[in-house]
């Protein structure tokens, strides 16, 4: 629930609407396509951040930066 959330927040009502809306879709998928879904998400998510559009935090940010 808390991942959920986060995810919720941070893509905002109408890409959360949408999201929602493809997964009821879609129904249930194995766990072997999940786990093979994950590595490629994982994947984009590390060429994203080598090309710098996207930066990620890791551990716990300096509330006086």
């Amino acid at each position: 629930e808390s991942v959920k959330e986060r995810v919720r927040g941070a893509m905002g009502p109408e890409g959360w609407k949408e999201l929602t809306e493809r997964m009821e879709f879609l129904g249930p998928i194995r766990l072997r396509d999940v786990e093979a879904l994950q590595i490629q998400m994982v994947q984009r998510v590390r060429e994203m951040e080598a090309e710098g559009t996207l930066t990620i935090v890791r551990g716990v940010p300096d509330p006086y930066v």
